[in-house]
């Protein structure tokens, strides 16, 4: 039996992984609809909107634009750091990934949108 605080523990990692997810998808689309990331992560459009503000809050830069052709977008310019990596090596990581997910090699697919929403790069070669 598991106690309260472990179960707290594990509520604030799905919380935590799940805003982590909603910057990833931001980060790779110019605009998403609410709908889109609930769908994807398995929550409502209102735990979306909450995580949007704990986003904001947070200083992450989160515009949102209501009627048709509306949605959430992060403020132009906005990228996290990644000067680590040079282009070609970008390039290379994100290759890499391609070829895992082509294996049907396990997750490779969340991990290969999770690093070109980081590096914003486009996965046309899908």
């Amino acid at each position: 039996m598991t106690n309260i605080w472990e179960r707290s523990c594990f509520k604030e990692y799905m919380q935590i992984d799940r805003l982590i997810q909603i910057v990833f998808l931001l980060l790779r689309h110019e605009s998403i609809t609410a709908e889109q990331p609930a769908a994807e992560l398995g929550v409502s459009t209102r735990t979306i909107y909450r995580d949007i503000n704990i986003l904001s809050v947070a200083g992450v830069p989160i515009t949102s634009q209501k009627g048709y052709g509306g949605g959430l977008s992060l403020l132009q310019g906005f990228s996290l750091d990644k000067s680590y990596f040079t282009a070609a090596e970008q390039n290379n990581i994100v290759q890499a990934l391609q070829i895992l997910k082509s294996s049907r090699y396990p997750d490779a697919d969340k991990s290969l949108n999770k690093v070109a929403g980081l590096f914003r790069h486009s996965l046309q070669a899908e």
